[in-house]
């Protein structure tokens, strides 16, 4: 058992770390939120679309190439670790692709003339 100093620095420990995370919560949590959509043309919601669609293909083929540079320098526990990491990736580019195709942000109140 812990003599009294002790513990009451434990507790005090525990009190100010779960200060800090309220803490960190609080100031965090507005960032989280997704901003409102800004208003555009079709043309230029296309264009948004595409710039993104292409990140997200440049995106995953740097993190191909980065997997196997992982996996050249340093060959332990491969392919285990270098499969995991793919997988990892496809579901991303795949979740992300999906979120971009399906992005669609309300028309300006000039354009629906």
């Amino acid at each position: 058992m812990l003599p009294i100093k002790d513990w009451w620095i434990a507790v005090v420990a525990v009190i100010v770390a779960a200060l800090l995370a309220l803490l960190a919560q609080i100031l965090f949590a507005d960032k989280a939120q997704p901003s409102e959509a800004q208003c555009m043309d079709a043309e230029t919601r296309e264009v948004v679309r595409n710039l993104a669609l292409d990140g997200l293909a440049a995106g995953f083929k740097q993190n191909v190439t980065h997997l196997y540079d992982i996996w050249v320098k340093n060959p332990d526990d491969q392919p285990k670790r270098a499969i995991v990491g793919l997988h990892n990736a496809i579901d991303a580019y795949v979740r992300a692709r999906r979120d971009a195709q399906k992005y669609n942000p309300p028309v300006c109140k000039e354009d629906r003339l």
